[in-house]
């Protein structure tokens, strides 16, 4: 019970829970259920993205306030990733939905959401403590979030509008360049990858890491529109011409 509430520095070795394993691969089967059952009523609970956001927001402030109660509010813990981005983001386009972050939240925020829910980062904490439940949770409600945005419309991914993500990109690396620089700080992943995660794979690449990780980025975006675009050439393709005549 004393580890509920441990921060990472304070807790024993191999109390956590491994990639894939009984209890990651069970809390991903949950995540995927309250996915598709929350998608499938969601038009009978109003107000649900607001609710989201309003959740991820309260949940953020908790966890800072829980770390500053523990001692451990630091440089290292801030909200600062791209995830814990995405939380802002969610919450500031419940409140007005902005295009380019509607589009930041498709591309970027959305795959490194599900990528962390895959490869979790903090697979040190064991199962039922507090931060482990809470990232678990919390990436769920951004993946629930953008999807709604999605499965009403709100949130229409463009290839003409590809240059807003970019442009969020330019804007945010190089401050977190020299933050990381700075304060020895990993933030974005922009220094070393996630261990365990595909990031660590591009340490391989002739362009070293750092560029190729860069690069990496920017073929997600263009992935994640083709991935959006498919479907809809697709049916397209299919759909009967108004000139053809009836047999």
């Amino acid at each position: 019970m004393a580890q509920i509430f441990c921060f990472s520095a304070d807790l024993p070795p191999d109390c956590g829970f491994p990639l894939f394993g009984g209890f990651h691969l069970a809390a991903l089967a949950l995540i995927l259920t309250l996915c598709l059952k929350i998608g499938r009523i969601s038009r009978r609970i109003p107000g649900l993205s607001r609710i989201l956001s309003c959740y991820m927001a309260l949940s953020e402030i908790v966890r800072l306030l829980i770390l500053a109660g523990m001692g451990h509010l630091a440089v290292d813990v801030l909200p600062l990733h791209l995830c814990s981005l995405a939380v802002w983001l969610c919450v500031v386009y419940a409140v007005r939905p902005i295009r380019w972050i509607g589009q930041t939240l498709y591309t970027l925020c959305l795959p490194g959401a599900i990528a962390a829910l895959l490869f979790p980062d903090w697979t040190v904490y064991p199962p039922y403590s507090y931060f482990c439940l809470h990232a678990f949770a919390i990436h769920t409600a951004a993946v629930l979030f953008i999807l709604l945005q999605l499965h009403s419309g709100s949130i229409q991914p463009g290839w003409r509008l590809m240059y807003q993500p970019v442009l969020f990109l330019a804007a945010l690396v190089p401050i977190l360049l020299c933050f990381n620089r700075m304060f020895r700080t990993n933030y974005l992943f922009l220094s070393q990858p996630s261990r365990g995660s595909p990031l660590v794979l591009l340490e391989c690449l002739p362009f070293g890491y750092r560029t190729s990780y860069l690069l990496a980025l920017i073929c997600l975006i263009v992935l994640m529109l083709w991935i959006w675009y498919l479907p809809h050439r697709h049916r397209s393709a299919h759909k009967p011409s108004d000139d053809c005549p009836e047999p």
